[in-house]
């Protein structure tokens, strides 16, 4: 017969109206939150009940909702009391184990002390609030979270992690056969939900030699990844560095070897500049080769100055068809080798070496047959009978070389410069 806390006809409920006894539960009712208690060990009218629809008795509960306690299990012993004849149960009990107290053996948590504040299950898992102010979360050994307040550090420890939110995720997973214990960790950066652009980075066993790697690109929703970069960057276990731009065939690409080579790659234009420092380019042994096959190689300084220098070695230009020419506006361009040297500059050409210069030698040879003409004009002789000849009838010939000599030597002279 159905009794509540309202009815107290029956003398049973009149006898059973207040008082305490133990009780085991035998059935729990997870969604009515109602157990089966039968009891035991109590006043007479209390023994050997089989009591259903029996409530444990929550630290907090309210007609809202709310709830804070524990779901009991079969078997779990506890104190029955009776309020007006209806029974609660509340209050549980472990068994006595001999010497060893209230312990069975089973308790996942060891040394704790007084003042320590504890939730455990059958599975080993619990939650231990420690009076020394630590805090332990624990699923199984290999996954627990420490919390220590000497140095406010959180200590984390697991297997596996897997973290998401609207703006991407974090995996770090183990990979591949588990005697292995290779780790993944990956973590997706999106745009939007429809991850119309997203940011991947993974790190550890991305391959069989990639440690790390960046790929940025348009994502597809519910396919991990990015199908199509746009952008990649990534590392092997030797060192190989590795930057790729472009989709498909990178329009520029960027590799560094483990020996230290580097190859760059690009189908458009690279720039390197700088605003107030130097660019270097130095080589130990090797060789530097600038190579254009269709278009220009260009070398220009606004202010600064442009210089090539070998110590042993060799400076050559050389074209199979096309022209080599060299020019400078204001300043001078002077070209020096073993003693001999050539300067043009502001007009003038000097040409020449430490014992002359030729320039200046032509303007002395001119002026030396300038005046050894002007002898011929006048040179008379003494013919066969002893008389002199008349001076030469064809005067005019040398006055006309004469004017053409002194011609050239005026316009020699006036691009005429020092060496």
């Amino acid at each position: 017969m159905e009794k509540s806390i309202y009815e107290s006809g029956s003398r049973s409920r009149r006898d059973q109206a207040n008082g305490i006894c133990l009780g085991r539960i035998t059935d729990v009712d997870i969604d009515t939150r109602l157990c089966r208690v039968k009891t035991f060990f109590g006043p007479q009218p209390f023994l050997d009940l089989d009591l259903k629809n029996v409530q444990w008795v929550n630290v907090d509960g309210n007609s809202d909702g709310d709830e804070s306690g524990s779901i009991p299990r079969e078997g779990a012993v506890g104190l029955v009391f009776f309020i007006e004849g209806e029974p609660y149960i509340f209050g549980f009990i472990k068994p006595l184990n001999g010497t060893k107290g209230a312990v069975t053996g089973k308790e996942a948590v060891s040394r704790l002390v007084r003042g320590d504040k504890l939730i455990s299950t059958k599975s080993g898992n619990f939650i231990t609030i420690r009076s020394n102010g630590s805090i332990e979360l624990q699923s199984r050994e290999t996954l627990k979270t420490i919390y220590i307040p000497t140095d406010s550090r959180i200590i984390e420890i697991y297997r596996n992690f897997n973290f998401k939110t609207d703006g991407g995720y974090i995996n770090w997973e183990a990979k591949g056969p588990v005697l292995l214990g290779q780790q993944l960790y990956t973590q997706e950066f999106r745009k939007d939900l429809a991850r119309s652009f997203v940011v991947v980075e993974e790190r550890g066993a991305v391959s069989s030699s990639t440690i790390y790697r960046t790929s940025i690109g348009p994502g597809i929703p519910g396919v991990p990844g990015v199908p199509a970069a746009v952008y990649k960057f990534e590392v092997d276990v030797t060192g190989r560095t590795l930057l790729e731009i472009g989709v498909g065939i990178p329009v520029f690409s960027a590799e560094i070897g483990i020996d230290g080579s580097a190859t760059i790659k690009s189908i458009s234009d690279i720039s390197i500049s700088t605003t107030l420092g130097n660019v270097d380019v130095s080589l130990d042994v090797g060789s530097l080769a600038a190579y254009a096959k269709l278009g220009d190689i260009s070398v220009k300084s606004d202010a600064g100055n442009i210089s090539g220098k070998t110590t042993a070695g060799n400076i050559s230009f050389e074209t199979t068809a096309g022209n080599v020419s060299g020019k400078t506006t204001a300043g001078d361009l002077t070209l020096e080798g073993s003693l001999g040297k050539l300067k043009l500059g502001k007009g003038k050409v000097g040409l020449g070496g430490p014992a002359a210069e030729i320039v200046d030698s032509v303007i002395q040879l001119m002026t030396q047959l300038d005046a050894l003409l002007t002898g011929l004009q006048a040179e008379t002789h003494i013919g066969n009978l002893g008389y002199p000849s008349s001076p030469p009838l064809n005067v005019a010939a040398y006055i006309g070389v004469q004017v053409q000599i002194n011609v050239l030597k005026s316009l020699l002279t006036t691009i005429k410069g020092g060496v």
